[in-house]
């Protein structure tokens, strides 16, 4: 017995033959390039996506002029990551109107409290006019194609746009569905994939499904062209673009399951005990396939990446007390070129309601380096955050290609680790005491006021907030452990870049070098312990050096590049 889910799609599919009439799908003429021929000649431009707002654009296609619209419904910020969503067939994704099919809506924009991530939703050519006018349009395979080819070529300047900040995924349901497999397919610069009830066999879906009873003369009489067409399986699966997350229904009659599931063999999908129409009509299943992925993909707000999804990646590593954005004059300057990657320690930054453990921030960045797609990863430590990444590098030798440490050389044994517990106990006690914390913060605010730094990276670093009760966590977890044997465990190029005012790093690195073969020192003039912040343009130009002769095999060596 047929379920009634099939059920509804068979009469909805009745129902919308009895409406086109003879202007069914492809009823004119089914001349057409295929999707990946037109592509080339789609000339679409997207405007700065900074906040908020709905934009009318206009794309030059072997058709004509298309307009295209697109709207950024929430706007966290570049840091985070972003859904771009593409609708249906015959949908009016922007409308108003509750008596509109309007998926976007739906899945999306009235729940973005959901999402922590940015959402921004594409209106495809031929869906801002009637249902009328779009099957009219439809008649013509080109339009259709022309159609497909500009969604797609949309999609792929906003991914590029977006491309240095947080994760993109690209998703859509049915038509969506198949822009987003189309876009992986040839174009797939996106970090991830998540189609809902589409397939890579879109000419099958007209020619031989239930939805063929839209299908118009010339369609019918030529099936085979439609299918020659429209069908990419081969391309798709040919494809090594970003990770996907398929959803199909079970019970769909246009988006056949045994049959679209195939371009999928190797990829883990969803399945809903639905069909087409009732899987839409109750999307909550899709919403929540959509939203887990956005999560597994999401670092969460502690963790700022920046940077082409693939290049080389920096893995920058911050000092007790403070926040990854510490480190925003390096990234926002190397992430043009490389993958930047801030996280947050325990108990620092957006993770204070965690009690720092060096173990645990060890597993921070350890997580981090299984992530990361890029065939290069160097890893940069401040003070704390060089101990943490030399352990780390002592324990994944293989996938690091280099280390560049400052203020991290000096010993915590001995007559240091004595002091630094003393005084790292002091802080702790001196956190529990009324007014001593905000004390701490003014005073690093006026010294972070006093540097050659902006007021905007100034402000997002005291927004994320400094704690002196880390500070002492951080100090307390350094003292008697032996460093050193876990710098020798490394045996990858080490770049040990100290302030020239750095009294206790800079004369322990030279020592470090002494014990190190592919170790190599670097001063900074006028600088001390903070010397990323002090002298924020050099030490950036000294990083970028030393990824570039690393990871960039021209010949040249990094002590010739300085």
């Amino acid at each position: 017995m047929r379920s009634h889910h099939a059920l509804v799609d068979e009469a909805t599919v009745r129902l919308g033959s009895l409406f086109v009439g003879d202007d069914g799908f492809f009823a004119s003429s089914v001349d057409s390039p295929r999707v990946d021929e037109m592509l080339p000649e789609i000339d679409v431009s997207v405007p700065s996506l900074t906040g908020e707002g709905l934009y009318e654009l206009s794309a030059e296609t072997p058709v004509g002029t298309l307009s295209v619209g697109l709207k950024v419904a929430q706007w966290l910020g570049t840091e985070y990551p972003t859904v771009v969503y593409h609708h249906g067939n015959d949908e009016r994704p922007f409308s108003a109107s509750r008596f509109t099919p309007n998926t976007f809506r739906d899945i999306l924009v009235e729940h973005a409290d959901q999402f922590e991530a940015n959402i921004v939703g594409l209106r495809a050519p031929f869906h801002d006019g009637t249902t009328r006018e779009y099957a009219r349009k439809m008649g013509d395979l080109a339009n259709f194609v022309a159609m497909l080819a500009t969604s797609v070529a949309t999609v792929w300047r906003i991914v590029d746009q977006l491309e240095p900040g947080g994760p993109v995924v690209v998703s859509g349901v049915s038509l969506g569905g198949s822009v987003t497999n189309l876009h992986r397919a040839y174009e797939g610069t996106a970090d991830a994939y998540v189609p809902m009830l589409a397939g890579a066999a879109l000419g099958r879906l007209f020619t031989q499904s239930t939805y063929r009873r839209l299908l118009g003369q010339a369609g019918r009489e030529n099936p085979t062209t439609v299918e020659q067409t429209l069908d990419f399986g081969d391309d798709y699966q040919a494809s090594d673009g970003g990770a996907v997350y398929p959803l199909l229904a079970r019970h769909d009659q246009y988006v056949e399951y045994d049959v679209q599931r195939q371009c999928y063999e190797e990829s883990e999908f969803a399945v809903v005990d639905r069909g087409h129409v009732t899987a839409t009509l109750q999307p909550a299943p899709l919403r929540g396939h959509l939203l887990d992925v956005v999560e597994q993909l999401s670092t969460s707000t502690s963790v700022d990446v920046r940077g082409p999804v693939g290049a080389p990646a920096i893995v920058f590593v911050h000092g007790a007390g403070i926040s990854r954005k510490l480190w925003l004059p390096q990234t926002e300057s190397l992430s043009a070129e490389y993958r930047t990657i801030a996280p947050d320690l325990p108990g620092h930054g957006d993770r204070t309601d965690e009690p720092f453990d060096f173990e645990a921030a060890v597993e921070t960045v350890e997580s981090l380096l299984t992530d990361l797609e890029g065939d290069c990863v160097v890893l940069v430590g401040q003070s704390l955050g060089g101990y943490v990444v030399t352990d780390v590098a002592a324990r994944h030798a293989d996938d690091v290609a280099g280390l560049v440490l400052s203020g991290s050389s000096a010993d915590y044994r001995g007559l240091l680790g004595l002091r630094t517990a003393a005084s790292s106990s002091l802080f702790r006690l001196g956190a529990r005491i009324p007014g001593v914390d905000g004390r701490f913060e003014r005073k690093m605010a006026d010294r972070l006021r006093s540097l050659p730094l902006s007021d905007r990276v100034i402000e997002e670093i005291l927004d994320t907030g400094l704690s002196l009760d880390a500070w002492g966590q951080s100090g307390l977890a350094l003292v008697g452990r032996h460093f050193q044997s876990r710098l020798s465990a490394f045996d990858g190029p080490v770049c040990l870049l100290n302030g020239a005012d750095d009294r206790i790093n800079r004369p322990a690195a030279l020592d470090r070098c002494a014990e190190l073969s592919k170790a190599t020192p670097v001063v900074v003039r006028d600088a001390g312990h903070t010397v990323n912040l002090e002298r924020p343009d050099a030490y950036t130009e000294v990083v970028r050096e030393f990824v570039t002769t690393h990871c960039i095999d021209d010949g040249t060596s990094f002590g010739e590049r300085l």
